[in-house]
């Protein structure tokens, strides 16, 4: 994807499942992980379908696979692509990309997400564009 810049997570699997640290260190000390939740999707739901106009936003998928959609705001450019069940990337969406994850599997999928904003001044950075 060009809209939506594709990192790479390292995954430690064994027999007993994974373990994986999403947010790298650097980013917690320097305090650019802030506003992180984690939300769950249903077979066949729709998450996101909004930009930020503030926020650069990270979000790693965990299980899968999902449908990602993506729109600059600026250019009307788009673009959308699967991501595999169990994945080891980490999207990142910088601001004015409306974007959208719809989870294409069978089972519940989850997205953790963090950017380097932070909501605590009461100031709303989430904005409604419908892509999917």
């Amino acid at each position: 994807m060009k809209l939506i810049k594709i990192e790479k997570v390292e995954i430690n699997r064994d027999e007993r499942g994974f373990s994986v640290r999403p947010i790298d260190e650097e980013k917690l000390k320097e305090g650019k992980a802030l506003n992180l939740h984690i939300v769950s999707m249903n077979p066949g739901a729709i998450r996101g379908n909004h930009y930020h106009k503030k926020q650069e936003e990270k979000i790693w998928i965990i299980g899968g696979p999902c449908l990602v959609a993506a729109k600059n705001k600026d250019t009307d450019e788009t673009e959308e692509t699967k991501i595999p069940p169990d994945n080891d990337t980490i999207l990142t969406i910088s601001p004015n990309i409306t974007h959208a994850i719809k989870n294409i599997s069978d089972k519940v999928a989850y997205l953790l997400c963090y950017s380097d904003y932070s909501s605590s001044d009461n100031e709303n950075d989430v904005f409604r564009d419908e892509l999917i």
